[in-house]
């Protein structure tokens, strides 16, 4: 049950942005996203959902929403606006709402997942801010530190370690502080299987950031085995085949590839199907063989965070390549290494390459629903953004990122639905 404070501090949200409430608040419908100015909003009367409080929250279609154990406490119906905000990308909004209930519901089972949701949210608008500041890393880090300090190290904070693992080795490059941090998280009692899974799947991937490959694989495989036919099993055979990828193993990683295109989720899918392309449109001849072993070698160097290496050796590849069948992967590259520096112009400038010159091939829809982001939420460009939203829809309506164009675009135009 909302609480005379939520109703209030809801109000206040909505009057930040210049709404009229008129007895009126707005949650966000995850189905729909339907907005309001940059927010994500759906209309719905105080009054009533605090009569029809259980239905409204039902209402609500968020991943696994329903068996969530924060659902019967006080505060949930805030919590739950929160982490819609949260996966609208709208942090800031986020960030307002978990501190609301950090603050007004300190006795709550909720409080403890308020205060680590404030942390993620803090985490996600961080490492979106290009180029990511170090020091909101470290910033980061202290307060799942104190997290931790204050809950403990128990299952409730299993989650907020994995995080501050990532911290460690993906940002600052402190991998054996992440792996004792993850062998840490596998022992903890009452922990899930899926969490335990995932700690191990990370394990493996900072092995492979210290040139470790073979622990890798062993790690890989054991969740493999251990999740099979799973989203967390699917995932880890999508690592093995990467891996056997980056070492120039490409058929064993077509084999891992193939089997991943018809049993997994769309987005694993998604990503095992451009792999598994980018083998067949580049193997046959030697030639073919040399020069996609090299571009293997800079997205290792990529993934172990060495950026100014690969960024030099993806512009020598470019200019002595240029033409090849890698062109469109080598831009494509690019304009990401950019794009983490902080340079928007140079990233859009390859991207609109690939528009042009590439725009039917496989990089063609990433490449133009990268440029609408980019305006979009980087140099804050309502009008572009709003625009090529539109296009993409006309240009590629199949591709895997129509629905969160057609999402962003009717957030940017200002659509609401009662």
């Amino acid at each position: 049950m909302l609480t005379e404070s939520d109703k209030r501090y809801l109000s206040h949200l909505i009057e930040e942005e210049n709404c009229k409430l008129q007895g009126q608040i707005y949650l966000i419908d995850l189905n729909e996203y339907i907005p309001y100015g940059t927010k994500v909003y759906m209309v719905a009367n105080i009054q009533s959902m605090i009569d029809t409080n259980k239905a409204l929250i039902d209402r609500i279609n968020y991943k696994g929403l329903r068996k969530a154990p924060w659902k019967d406490y006080e505060g949930n119906e805030i919590f739950e606006v929160g982490l819609i905000a949260l996966e609208n990308k709208d942090y800031e909004t986020a960030i307002d709402i978990f501190d609301h209930l950090i603050k007004n519901y300190q006795t709550s089972y909720i409080y403890p997942i308020a205060k680590r949701y404030k942390i993620k949210s803090r985490e996600e608008l961080v490492k979106n801010t290009f180029p990511v500041n170090e020091s909101e890393i470290r910033k980061l880090i202290d307060d799942y530190n104190l997290l931790v300090f204050e809950i403990g190290v128990n299952s409730r904070t299993a989650e907020a370690l994995l995080r501050k693992s990532h911290l460690h080795a993906f940002y600052l490059n402190e991998m054996d502080s992440a792996i004792l941090i993850l062998n840490t998280i596998i022992t903890i009692p009452r922990i899930s299987p899926e969490l335990k899974a995932k700690c191990k799947l990370d394990l493996g991937d900072i092995y492979l950031l210290k040139g470790e490959s073979w622990e890798s694989v062993l790690l890989y495989a054991q969740v493999e085995k251990a999740r099979k036919d799973s989203p967390t099993g699917y995932e880890a055979k999508l690592r093995s085949a990467k891996l056997s990828y980056y070492k120039g193993d490409f058929a064993l990683a077509q084999q891992h590839l193939d089997v991943l295109k018809l049993a997994t989720s769309r987005e694993i899918a998604n990503d095992a199907m451009k792999l598994s392309l980018l083998i067949k449109d580049n193997t046959g001849l030697d030639t073919s063989d040399f020069l996609l072993k090299k571009y293997a070698d800079i997205e290792l160097l990529l993934f172990q965070n060495k950026k100014q290496e690969a960024l030099d050796s993806l512009n020598i590849m470019y200019e002595k390549y240029k033409g090849s069948k890698l062109t469109d992967e080598i831009l494509w590259l690019l304009s990401s290494i950019y794009l983490e520096k902080g340079e928007f112009q140079r990233s859009i400038e390859l991207l609109n390459i690939i528009v042009d010159e590439y725009g039917e091939d496989i990089f063609g829809d990433d490449a133009f629903f990268r440029m609408a982001e980019i305006y979009d939420y980087h140099l804050d460009n309502i009008e572009k953004s709003k625009n090529l939203y539109q296009e993409f829809l006309v240009k590629y309506p199949g591709s895997f990122y129509a629905a969160e164009a057609r999402k962003r675009f009717r957030t940017l135009r200002g659509d609401y639905v009662n």
